[in-house]
C-alpha cells in the first residue's frame, strides 16, 4: 500500500493489526511465536540498541522533567494518580492506557518511579519522530523506537518483543490512535499478542481528562482536571485467544474509566 496521508497510514495499521500471523518468504504461514523469535536485521538491531541503551544523564533528565510535569499538573490540572502500588513490577511488563491526547505519555510519566522510567520505552512511527525536530528530540528522550510505517505491525511487535526480552517496560496504546470523541475505542491485537506469546503482565491504565485538555484536531489547550488510574496487572491465561485477552484488557480499562475497579 502506498501511504500519502495519515489516513492511509491508519488504514494500513488497522489492516495489519487484524492479522494473527503472516506469510513467510517461502509461502508458509508463520505463527506470532516464530515472528517474535526471529532475529532483528542489522539496521533494526543498530537503531534499537541506540534508543534503548542506558544513558544515565538522559534518564535522569527525563525523570527531572517528569517531576516538573507532576508539579505543573498538580497546579494547573489538579492531577491525581490512583493505583500506583500496581507499578512496582520488577519483571518486564506493559503499561496499556486509553489514548485521548498528545499529552498522555507525559501525564503518565509524571508519577512513574525512576526504576520504571529508566526501563520505559515506546514504539512509534518513524515519520513522526524525525531527527532534528522537537518531536524527534522528545522521542529520543522517552525512548521511542522508530517503526517503518510501510511494515507496521510485524516490525513494531518484533521491536517491542526485543525490548521486553531485555526486561524493559513497554508503553503502548491498544487503541492505536487518539480518540476522536473521547470515548474508548476497539483495542488492536498487538498488546494481546505480546502478552500471550511472551507471558508478560499488562497494567491496564485509564486516562481521564486529557481529551478536554487538548483534544484531537484542536489547537486549543485548556485547563481541566486530569486523573490517571493504574489497575491490577493482567496475565494471559492458558489457551486464551488474543481476542479473549483483548476483551479482558479493554474491560479492565473501561472499569477504571468508570471508577469501579
Amino acid at each position: 500500500m502506498t501511504i500519502f496521508t495519515v489516513e492511509n497510514l491508519a488504514d494500513a495499521v488497522r489492516k495489519g493489526l487484524d492479522q494473527t500471523s503472516e506469510v513467510g518468504s517461502s509461502g508458509e504461514k508463520l505463527s506470532w511465536s516464530k515472528i517474535l523469535d526471529s532475529p532483528l536485521n542489522e539496521e533494526e538491531a543498530g537503531e534499537t540498541h541506540r534508543v534503548l541503551r542506558r544513558r544515565l544523564f538522559v534518564e535522569g533528565f527525563y525523570f527531572f522533567l517528569s517531576r516538573c510535569v507532576w508539579l505543573l499538573g498538580k497546579l494547573f490540572f489538579r492531577l491525581r494518580f490512583e493505583g500506583r502500588r500496581n507499578l512496582h513490577l520488577r519483571e518486564a511488563h506493559m503499561i496499556c492506557p486509553n489514548h485521548l491526547s498528545y499529552v498522555d505519555p507525559f501525564m503518565i510519566s509524571a508519577c512513574l518511579p525512576f526504576s520504571t522510567i529508566r526501563r520505559m520505552f515506546y514504539v512509534g512511527y518513524s515519520n513522526y519522530f524525525q531527527a532534528g525536530t522537537l518531536v524527534g528530540f522528545l522521542g529520543s528522550l522517552i525512548k521511542v523506537v522508530p517503526v517503518d510505517p510501510d511494515r507496521n505491525l510485524r516490525q513494531a511487535l518484533r521491536l517491542g518483543a526485543y525490548g521486553l526480552k531485555e526486561n524493559l517496560v513497554l508503553g503502548i496504546f491498544p487503541e492505536g490512535e487518539r480518540s476522536i470523541d473521547g470515548t474508548l475505542k476497539s483495542f488492536r491485537k498487538g498488546p494481546a499478542i505480546l502478552a500471550s506469546e511472551l507471558q508478560i503482565k499488562v497494567i491496564p491504565t485509564a486516562i481521564i481528562g486529557t481529551f478536554e485538555v487538548w483534544s484531537r484536531g484542536s489547537s486549543r489547550f485548556r485547563l481541566h482536571p486530569v486523573t490517571i488510574r493504574f489497575g491490577t496487572p493482567l496475565a494471559a491465561q492458558p489457551n486464551e485467544s488474543y481476542d479473549e485477552f483483548n476483551l479482558r484488557l479493554k474491560s479492565a480499562v473501561d472499569l477504571l474509566l468508570r471508577g469501579t475497579s
